[in-house]
């Protein structure tokens, strides 16, 4: 499946999407049990830059500041969005692979207009590209997708239970929102 790319606001501030897509071929050379989810991050316009240099990373975050405005979930050839108001709380997406985790969360000062994406993956660690800095970025996780969840702070406003292998997430992120400290 593949997703498509979020159209600019009418304002015409960058929104960049940061898909995460679970399934396909990453790898031909690795074989896989029929449990495991090969996983790559497309971050085609947002590059990203690993916490700790070394070939892998478990944490990496954008060069860019900006917020998630949206979350989009593809699952087999269903579809569903959640609109992110931007504000004083920041927000977080938890993709579980069984007892594994990739997290993507704002991290910053929405006060400051400095919030950054950072990615965590404290099981599995993905591939780094040259000097730790990539717009592409894969691993293998050993169990297949399970569920997404978008937290706004302390706010659940999703929780979704994967029914296909079949997944994508998409994650846009605008580069020129700045949050209000309601």
């Amino acid at each position: 499946m593949s997703a498509q790319t979020a159209a600019a606001k009418p304002t015409g501030e960058p929104v960049t999407p940061v898909i995460v897509k679970v399934g396909g071929d990453l790898d031909r050379d690795v074989d896989m049990s029929s449990t495991s989810s090969p996983v790559s991050i497309d971050s085609a316009s947002l590059p990203f830059a690993a916490t700790v240099a070394g070939p892998t990373w478990a944490s990496s975050v954008s060069t860019m500041p900006g917020r998630i405005i949206n979350l989009t979930i593809f699952d087999g050839s269903n579809k569903t969005a959640v609109t992110v108001n931007p504000g004083s709380e920041l927000t977080s997406v938890t993709i579980r692979f069984g007892p594994a985790r990739l997290i993507a969360m704002e991290s910053g000062v929405p006060a400051q207009n400095e919030v950054f994406l950072l990615f965590i993956s404290p099981e599995v660690p993905f591939r780094v590209g040259k000097n730790g800095d990539w717009t592409i970025s894969t691993t293998h996780f050993p169990n297949r997708i399970r569920n997404v969840t978008l937290m706004v702070g302390d706010t659940q406003k999703l929780n979704h239970e994967f029914e296909t292998e079949e997944a994508s997430v998409q994650i846009d992120f605008d580069l020129n929102t700045l949050g209000s400290t309601e």
